[in-house]
């Protein structure tokens, strides 16, 4: 982080860095295994090596790891949609993630933003508060921000925004992007909680947008892989132009800090 850049925006541009390389990272992995996916196909040595590879376990588990590995190896539709639907879980779990470091860093940086309506219904314990270490007890901020009522009626990218509300970082959204991630988060919960198998709430909400039906395997493709992953760095961006705002620093001075500083433009 070079010297142009304003004291008060370091720490959230570096977040924000960190993000970009996380999510450049998750790209890379996965790229690499669809890539890596071909070399096994058409590699009698490399299937070997991956079949000998499961041999842990009992056998039940390890026939069942074969079968599903053969199913990826001869089905290339299939492994995609269960490469890019595990995708999902990771991005928004980094979305998650970024959003309470951005909370406990903000709280850090000005203790005075638990000043409000909200934050006074936190319930920490006393006792439990005294012990902490100042780093545990931004944390366990946090933890409770995540505990109340008002964020916990809320789902995804609400729930998230709710959040930001207890230390005055809520604000306006990008429709686009407010949606795109909503979907992000539909796709997450029926990988994370069903296998990526639409249910009846999943193809009566969003099944149309990836031509599924009951019962079938909802594919998440590479292109809403990368739009779910550029509506995750706008977010975050969007998180470090509300603190800039707090600061009274324009787009046009944020964005010239960003310019300054090559790690930070890569969104």
């Amino acid at each position: 982080m070079n010297d142009k850049v304003p004291p008060n925006l370091r720490w959230p541009l570096e977040l924000l860095e960190r993000a970009t390389d996380t999510l450049l990272d998750n790209r890379n992995a996965t790229l690499l295994a669809i890539v890596g996916r071909g070399v096994v196909v058409k590699n009698k040595e490399a299937r070997a090596t991956i079949m000998n590879s499961l041999k842990v376990g009992d056998d039940s588990f390890r026939d069942r790891a074969q079968k599903r590995t053969d199913m990826w190896l001869k089905e290339e539709k299939q492994f995609e949609a269960h490469l890019f639907g595990h995708s999902a879980i990771t991005l928004w779990s980094v979305l998650e993630t970024y959003v309470g470091d951005f909370i406990v860093q903000w709280i850090r940086m000005k203790p005075d933003v638990l000043q409000n309506d909200h934050a006074r219904k936190l319930k920490i314990s006393l006792a439990d508060y005294i012990a902490m270490t100042a780093d545990e007890r931004l944390e366990a901020i946090v933890e409770d921000i995540f505990e109340t009522d008002a964020v916990k009626r809320q789902r995804g990218i609400d729930k998230l925004e709710v959040a930001l509300t207890f230390v005055r970082l809520g604000g306006d959204l990008d429709k686009e992007m407010k949606s795109t991630l909503w979907l992000l988060h539909q796709v997450r919960n029926i990988w994370a909680h069903n296998s990526g198998i639409a249910d009846k709430k999943f193809a009566k909400d969003v099944g149309s947008m990836f031509k599924c039906e009951v019962g079938e395997v909802v594919c998440f493709g590479q292109a809403d892989w990368v739009r779910a992953t550029k509506a995750i760095l706008d977010y975050i961006l969007t998180i470090v132009k509300r603190i800039a705002g707090h600061f009274e620093i324009t787009p046009e001075m944020l964005n010239a800090a960003r310019a300054s500083d090559p790690g930070t433009t890569g969104n």
